[in-house]
């Protein structure tokens, strides 16, 4: 799995400061998302878990890690459509996970834009 910036290249013009400004937001984000999915888990409201990681997939996507723009829509349409809550712990588990991951790709991101700036 890896980020491919080139879509946060090509909006921000390849301006490092606001391409720093977006990782810094889904770093917040990310970890956020995933508490509120953890959260309407155990309340059982799965539409809007499926309204989180629809949320979370637009801000994952502009990074463009498609395994996990992929995890978040798969999460989205088992709360919100395919009645399957049975596997949302899961794909919940699987999110938790990757989200480690996610957090160490953008702080390597971060640093390499600050060495440059």
């Amino acid at each position: 799995m890896n980020l491919d910036l080139t879509q946060l290249r090509t909006i921000s013009g390849e301006d490092p400061v606001f391409m720093a400004e977006i990782l810094e937001l889904v770093a917040r984000q990310s970890p956020a998302a995933l508490h509120q999915m953890e959260e309407l888990l155990d309340q059982h409201d799965y539409r809007q878990l499926g309204a989180v990681a629809h949320r979370h997939k637009s801000s994952v996507n502009i990074l463009g890690c498609v395994p996990l723009t992929n995890l978040m829509k798969t999460i989205e349409l088992t709360a919100t459509e395919y009645e399957q809550p049975e596997a949302l712990p899961g794909l919940i588990d699987e999110f938790r996970s990757v989200n480690g991951w996610l957090m160490d790709a953008i702080r390597a991101e971060l640093e390499l834009l600050h060495i440059g700036a």
